[in-house]
């Protein structure tokens, strides 16, 4: 397995979910520490906050707003590690039973792609 992406060659990662649902509108609240599973990892834990409010437009429409904030290492600076922040306007909606996330959106901070576009497919299992 190459490892010039993750010298670590695995990671886990916790996270704290907060949701708050009402008829018309969804908020959400994530909290993300991620850390190589490797006793002495190259790697440090590193810490990101999501955030997510859509407006439901029906049963299976809703728009939003994302926003995606990495902390970056939580006890040190680490070089190539610097806070970003990511914003997109999303649509999330259903299609038979499988549910789609796409999103265009905006990077800010040390980041290579300021201009993203995003998709997330949930499939029934």
């Amino acid at each position: 397995m190459a490892k010039r992406f993750n010298r670590d060659g695995s990671n886990g990662e916790l996270k704290g979910i907060l949701t708050w649902k009402s008829p018309s509108w969804i908020a959400g609240l994530n909290l993300n520490l991620d850390r190589p599973l490797r006793l002495h990892a190259v790697a440090p834990t590193t810490a990101e906050i999501d955030a997510k409010l859509a407006y439901k437009l029906n049963d299976h429409w809703q728009l939003g707003i994302e926003k995606y904030s990495f902390l970056g290492p939580l006890h040190s600076r680490v070089a190539g590690m610097n806070p970003s922040h990511s914003t997109f306007l999303t649509a999330d909606f259903s299609v038979a039973k499988w549910d789609l996330s796409v999103g265009l959106g905006q990077a800010r901070g040390d980041v290579t792609d300021k201009l993203i576009v995003k998709a997330i497919i949930g499939i029934p299992i």
